[in-house]
């Protein structure tokens, strides 16, 4: 009879165990991601279109039934935060602008970087030396090659002006028509992607394109899902390269204004 008991004990408690272990996977799981606004990389959270960097995330992680929260704030901010621990992953990061945190082996676009300015400007970049003289506008804490980088730290530039924001685009463009600034750095594609119409696109031209960066999602190196996190995200990854899906993302991002 005792031994009866000791049976019956360990199976109720084998399905206790069972029970707890059903109930904890059904309760959904989150992934925390941060950026600023870097339309078509990554947009508006809840548009229609919210960036095909975040189609990328919610298609990996749907998969494990993870669900991806993902909110704006300013990048330098969004890199700091992902820092310290308090989201997962930052979004549209190059290696240059966020070396603490922890870079999956495969980017999933590539950035380039171009010059804009107004188009009556007859301005071109040649090398660095074609920076003296103009008052450049950038945006806080991002990269824009080894190069640039190293220019605009090394030398003061008064004239320059440094700006922020989770949508910080729409300030560089503006302070470019005010003449705040001569010149701007942005990549081509958002650059590209967020002009408003065949008309706001005559009032700027581009010079001096080039390939700035492969970029990212990053993590944080003080979360401690990272390591599980980032194996789901590369193998994901590499999925959707491979049967077509990411082509397919892609194709729904088309240039606003032609």
């Amino acid at each position: 009879m005792e031994k009866l008991k000791i049976m019956l004990s360990r199976v109720v408690n084998m399905m206790l165990i069972s029970f707890l272990l059903l109930a904890t996977s059904a309760i959904a799981r989150e992934i925390t991601v941060v950026s600023d606004s870097w339309c078509p990389y990554n947009c508006e959270p809840g548009d229609e279109k919210e960036g095909f960097g975040i189609d990328l995330l919610r298609q990996i992680f749907a998969v494990e039934n993870i669900t991806v929260v993902y909110t704006l704030m300013p990048w330098q901010d969004a890199i700091d935060a992902v820092d310290r621990g308090e989201f997962h992953a930052v979004v549209g990061a190059y290696h240059s602008d966020a070396k603490q945190l922890v870079f999956p082996k495969t980017p999933f676009a590539l950035s380039t970087n171009c010059f804009y300015i107004t188009a009556e400007n007859h301005w071109d970049y040649i090398n660095n030396d074609s920076l003296k003289g103009v008052r450049l506008g950038t945006l806080d804490g991002y990269s824009y090659g080894a190069d640039i980088d190293s220019y605009l730290r090394e030398n003061e530039r008064p004239g320059d002006k440094v700006f922020s924001g989770d949508m910080p685009l729409p300030k560089l463009k503006k302070s470019l028509l005010d003449g705040e600034v001569d010149v701007i750095i942005e990549d081509e594609m958002v650059f590209e992607f967020n002009l408003i119409n065949a008309a706001e696109k005559k009032q700027f031209k581009s010079v001096s394109c080039r390939l700035a960066a492969k970029v990212y999602v990053a993590f944080s190196a003080h979360h401690t899902e990272t390591d599980e996190l980032l194996k789901i995200y590369e193998k994901g990854l590499l999925r959707l390269l491979s049967n077509g899906e990411y082509q397919k993302i892609m194709q729904r991002y088309t240039f606003a204004a032609d």
